[in-house]
């Protein structure tokens, strides 16, 4: 955090997917700005990376996917969960689960079929690690049972194992889902919000800039929401006019995602490939529970670690089911 005195700037640490593209959307719009903080930029290759960074002081608050590291991180004192962000929710799916053209040719349709396969990640208790354990219990898989987990480093390793067929199988972001399908490099079989919806992603801060610049992270926080909502109108909600206005509002708003996102999209790719995020930054905190627990029984996760270690309770909102 930097000490200017009208417009300090938040270091936030990001990967160009679509949790950061609906701030990096209001970042554009003036709103954060509006509130009163201007943003810095960084992005990383994975959501542990993040975590990491924002523990380490290297960036201020991240915004990323949920993951293993993050939870002993907070565990440590070092970072806290301010409020969600991404959600897989039925119908609004984020992540595609994507087969080699080998395991297509052998007749594999179905999530429920994959059985005796191998399926690459990022790290090992990563969000991809996790999507992959939830739909191996649903249908009784036995996937981490025979460790046919391959940890890749990036999504960018994750696309060219599965692309070259050395792995079987991979969780990956919709839209790159259907970029590797169209180009004749996999397949897609089905979609994680549809199988087992979750809390993927979430916005978190180091306790540090929790505890000396609180201030500032609830003004950051503002601008977070008022940005969902701009996102939301534009890509999720149907309460709009349908006025040559708004649809061209929208194409400019998509054009500016798209630019963020990598692989870049175009404006078209942004409309159809939406992601499900709350207007009121809601955390699903029984998903959050259930991952602490499933972290901990495979020894992911340090015992002892619990909701209240993981979230700042002045600040979460707990999603309101019903």
């Amino acid at each position: 955090m930097t000490a200017a005195t009208e417009e300090p700037v938040v270091r936030l640490g990001v990967l160009n997917l679509g949790s950061a593209s609906v701030l990096h959307l209001g970042h554009d719009h003036g709103i954060f700005q509006g509130h009163g903080i201007s943003l810095e930029v960084i992005t990383f290759e994975t959501a542990q990376q993040v975590a990491i960074a924002v523990a380490s002081g290297q960036v201020d608050i991240g915004v990323a996917g949920i993951t293993a590291g993050l939870y002993n991180l907070a565990g440590q004192n070092k970072l806290k969960v301010i409020a969600g962000s991404i959600r897989e929710r039925e119908g609004w799916p984020a992540n595609a689960y994507l087969i080699s053209n080998k395991l297509w040719h052998s007749g594999v349709r179905h999530p429920s079929e994959l059985k005796n396969v191998s399926f690459g990640v990022t790290d090992v208790g990563s969000t991809p690690h996790y999507m992959m354990a939830m739909l191996s219990e649903k249908y009784n898989l036995g996937l981490l049972k025979e460790k046919r987990l391959v940890p890749l480093g990036s999504i960018v390793a994750m696309k060219s194992a599965l692309a070259s067929g050395r792995i079987d199988s991979v969780v990956l972001p919709e839209y790159i889902a259907h970029q590797l399908e169209g180009s004749g490099q996999g397949h897609i079989i089905g979609y994680v919000g549809d199988e087992t919806p979750w809390q993927i992603a979430g916005i978190f801060a180091s306790s540090r800039i929790l505890k000396s610049q609180r201030v500032i992270v609830k003004k950051f926080l503002a601008a977070s929401l008022d940005s969902a909502k701009l996102y939301r109108k534009y890509f999720i909600d149907e309460n709009h006019d349908g006025s040559s206005d708004f649809e061209n509002e929208k194409v400019k708003s998509a054009i500016t995602i798209g630019k963020f996102i990598k692989p870049a999209l175009n404006a078209e790719e942004v409309i159809r490939y939406p992601v499900y995020i709350d207007a009121n930054g809601e955390l699903d905190t029984e998903s959050i529970r259930k991952q602490i627990k499933w972290y901990q029984d495979n020894n992911m996760v340090k015992k002892g670690i619990n909701l209240m270690n993981v979230v700042d309770d002045e600040l979460i909102k707990p999603l309101q089911k019903g």
